[in-house]
């Protein structure tokens, strides 16, 4: 597994659909941890194992690169092994000026690690992180995420002026003892709204995932599940003005 995963890295467009671009492409960086904390950076070389593959000795190679995997004395030794992959999706963007050319989509910084810690046996597990290649030059979904953060903080300022003007009231019926006490809880709590903490729950969702959006290097998951979830929690929000529209019921 160790070997495949040297040898995809290096041949990778030959065993992908998808068009990448390594962002070193000589060099391939691996990291061996052993068990009493110590760090062992290894560096492989392409032209190196390009080489050794040809003469049909790639294991012979990587043997003298990295003798901790290969010899079976010091293999107790060690405790993970992770593989440091950076690389380019190319791809077509409408957007660009020219929409036949291949460029940059997504950056993406891969390990392929080699869990040993638990003695006798080595777990494999890959850790990705996506980054938009595309974030820090201007386009019309920039300008939409600065439209709904302007919206948003409107929205928030609306919210806190009908609060205080509930308190304020509350607190003009709390001055007349006689007004007061002939009030319920249920009459005071007509007053406020459960819907307000919603709206305010959707606003700052709304914030957050804008400022996702605008970050010139966001992580394509985070931004997707910040965008989703303000997506949902506007649709929840939008849910309160059907009271006032009891035409629009389905039921």
């Amino acid at each position: 597994a160790f070997n495949d995963t040297v040898n995809n890295h290096f041949l990778i467009n030959t065993v992908s659909i998808v068009k990448y671009e390594l962002l070193e492409p000589e060099n391939f960086e691996i990291e061996i941890k052993l068990r009493d904390g110590q760090l062992l950076p290894v560096v492989v070389t392409k032209s190196g194992y390009m080489e050794s593959r040809a003469n049909s000795s790639e294991d012979q190679y990587l043997r003298d690169r990295i003798p901790y995997i290969y010899d079976l004395d010091r293999l107790p030794l060690v405790a993970q092994i992770t593989l440091h992959h950076s690389l380019r999706e190319i791809g077509y963007v409408a957007s660009s000026v020219d929409p036949s050319k291949l460029e940059c989509v997504y950056r993406w910084e891969l390990e392929s690690v080699f869990d040993g810690s638990g003695a006798g046996v080595f777990f494999t597990h890959v850790e990705s992180v996506a980054n938009d290649c595309l974030g820090d030059v201007w386009h019309a979904l920039h300008f939409l995420s600065v439209a709904v953060i302007l919206l948003s903080l409107i929205s928030v300022l609306l919210l806190v002026r009908k609060v205080v003007r509930s308190l304020l009231v509350v607190r003009r019926f709390r001055a007349s003892s006689e007004a007061w006490a002939r009030l319920s809880t249920r009459d005071v709590a007509s007053m406020l709204s459960i819907w307000w903490a919603v709206t305010a729950v959707c606003n700052i969702a709304q914030l957050v995932s804008c400022c996702f959006c605008l970050n010139p290097r966001p992580d394509i998951g985070q931004r997707f599940w910040w965008v989703g979830l303000s997506c949902f929690l506007t649709w929840i929000n939008v849910i309160q003005y059907f009271e006032s529209f009891p035409g629009y019921f389905i039921a």
